[in-house]
């Protein structure tokens, strides 16, 4: 009499990984049409193990094997993808005035998995704009957080020019007549207003 042989297949579930470069991937394969129990291995691996559930994995190509209590074998060829990285597009407005906090910085997330939430300097607190205000000169961490709870850290600086200094000093000259001040700037930005009891004396040098 003929022996009817039936082909081993298989079921699969794949879960994909959630934020790019992590090894959170998934994949649970099931043997069927073959002969029970079934035995599973991973990317031509000879150790079999008595489930089909392999956890742990990056993105990537996996083939898992499947043989049944008859040896017969299913190669199955399975693909756990990811979302590609998240980026920032940075603009920063830097202090014109040593010492104000009128710093801005704007960044807009791309990659991931939209919408996008921000927080500003390690806050706990996010927002769905990207646009923060009032920062005093220095590093200013902008936190980038996707759908999936992936998150992307950014440092920017923002800057400031030195605090003005300098001299004044004003030739004699004769009573009533005119007075010429010169500003030696020391630092600072530039051409200067000089105020004196009251009086704007304007593009000083």
């Amino acid at each position: 009499a003929a022996v009817s042989i039936t082909q081993v297949d298989a079921t699969a579930v794949i879960t994909n990984v959630l934020c790019n470069g992590a090894t959170t991937g998934a994949i649970t394969v099931t043997g069927i049409n073959g002969t029970a129990p079934y035995q599973y291995s991973i990317n031509g691996g000879t150790s079999y193990q008595p489930t089909g559930s392999f956890s742990a994995l990056a993105a990537g190509s996996y083939t898992i094997r499947i043989k049944d209590a008859t040896d017969c074998i299913k190669d199955t060829t399975l693909v756990i993808t990811q979302p590609t990285a998240i980026s920032a597009t940075i603009v920063k407005q830097d202090i014109l005035c040593n010492g104000a906090a009128t710093g801005t910085i704007t960044v807009t997330g791309t990659g991931g998995v939209v919408p996008y939430l921000y927080s500003r300097d390690s806050g706990a607190t996010y927002q769905s704009s990207g646009a923060f205000t009032s920062f005093l000169a220095g590093n200013h961490l902008i936190k980038i957080k996707d759908s999936n709870n992936c998150v992307k850290d950014t440092i920017i600086t923002i800057t400031q020019p030195a605090q003005i200094t300098g001299t004044i000093t004003a030739p004699s000259s004769c009573p009533g007549g005119p007075i010429n001040l010169t500003f030696n700037a020391a630092s600072g930005t530039g051409p200067f207003t000089v105020v004196i009891n009251g009086i704007t004396y304007n593009n000083v040098s």
